[in-house]
């Protein structure tokens, strides 16, 4: 079957009118967290999915007149038409999309119907005799034989980085302890692009001078919900007010005045300051270290990432690449193999991939 699914994807390449119903049937968009799954484990997801009351040998339609491929030892002059079943069906979107929806699979039984007879019509026309269809048919195979081979190269290096040893988490945590402090912060923050009562910009002074004499009434105790509040109704801030109260981990921070909150004693209040077209006034409430089980999920993350990298850098070493950056419309060479390359795996089916992406 994995044959016949990659004679469909070259069906789907060669013919563009029909092969844009086929393929937006099945295609799904392309997802930002990785694939681990192989398309064995794909079929079986589309099929857990996709559970109708039919048996898998049950015909879901017949094409009278299009004749299937002829077999070895079957008769001359044998009945012409092609039964293609739900066991079939399901296996040919498995392999184009393995997280097609059940809709996805009742719509490309029309379509593939559809190219099996366009194909048949080709055929008897002589059509792929063309040397100009030819010669297209043979580049999509090409390119079609790339996706699957990248593919499957691009998972086995998953699934080797997704292997984290144990005495690795723990080597990881014992050295980036302090990247695993958890804080508790009180703070009052407002958006300088905030639509405003006025209509007009917010002043990026007047907000900081409001925000230093709010500072000075958290330092008297009073509530800070209640004073965001008053900040966006003195600056005459549009909307939902923000939240007041949030737990952040060091290692997630990324701005260095907002990590400054982890040098910071319980209670202290920072001064005023702009954090990305933000004003802001952060209050430590507490401060402790995640236990390694807490932190397990992100160094396993972060290990994995790195397993990805390493992974690529050997796999690949002793290719490179210069690209004419004019052409590219860049001022650097790209990174041929980021990790992003194995971790939203680029080539799969159904992803968009190569020359078909979107921007």
């Amino acid at each position: 079957m994995r044959a016949a699914s990659l004679c469909l994807g070259m069906l789907l390449l060669a013919a563009p009118s029909f092969s844009q119903t086929a393929a937006s049937a099945v295609r799904a968009t392309p997802s930002a967290t990785p694939r681990a799954k192989t398309s064995r484990a794909g079929s079986a997801t589309a099929t857990a999915r996709f559970k109708p009351d039919i048996p898998v040998n049950t015909p879901i339609f017949t094409l009278d007149g299009v004749c299937p491929p002829p077999q070895k030892g079957s008769k001359l002059g044998a009945e012409c038409k092609t039964v293609i079943t739900r066991g079939q069906l399901d296996a040919l979107v498995a392999a184009l999309d393995p997280e097609a929806s059940p809709k996805a699979h009742q719509q490309f039984a029309l379509s593939y119907a559809r190219l099996l007879a366009a194909t048949k019509l080709a055929e008897q026309r002589h059509i792929d005799k063309d040397p100009a269809v030819a010669r297209e048919i043979q580049l999509q195979q090409t390119i079609a034989r790339m996706q699957v081979l990248s593919n499957y190269v691009f998972q086995s290096l998953q699934k080797q980085a997704t292997h984290v040893p144990q005495k690795d988490v723990e080597a990881y945590y014992k050295k980036n302890s302090e990247d695993f402090q958890q804080a508790e912060v009180r703070r009052i923050a407002v958006p300088l692009g905030a639509p405003t009562e006025s209509g007009q910009p917010l002043d990026p002074a007047v907000v900081k001078a409001k925000l230093e004499e709010l500072r000075d009434r958290i330092a008297k105790g009073d509530d800070i919900d209640a004073l965001q509040q008053r900040a966006y109704k003195e600056l005459g801030v549009k909307g939902n007010v923000p939240l007041t109260t949030l737990t952040v981990v060091r290692r997630q921070v990324q701005s260095p005045q907002e990590a400054k909150v982890f040098t910071m004693d319980l209670g202290e209040v920072s001064p005023v300051f702009d954090n990305q077209g933000v004003v802001l006034i952060l209050r430590l409430e507490s401060k402790r270290e995640l236990s390694l089980d807490e932190a397990r999920p992100q160094i396993e993350a972060s290990l994995q990432l790195q397993n990805t990298v390493d992974g690529l850098r050997n796999a690949f070493k002793g290719i490179t690449a210069d690209f004419n950056t004019k052409y590219m419309d860049l001022t650097s060479q790209p990174d041929l193999f980021p990790a992003s390359v194995v971790t939203q795996n680029q080539f799969r089916r159904g992803s968009g991939s190569g020359l078909r992406a979107q921007p």
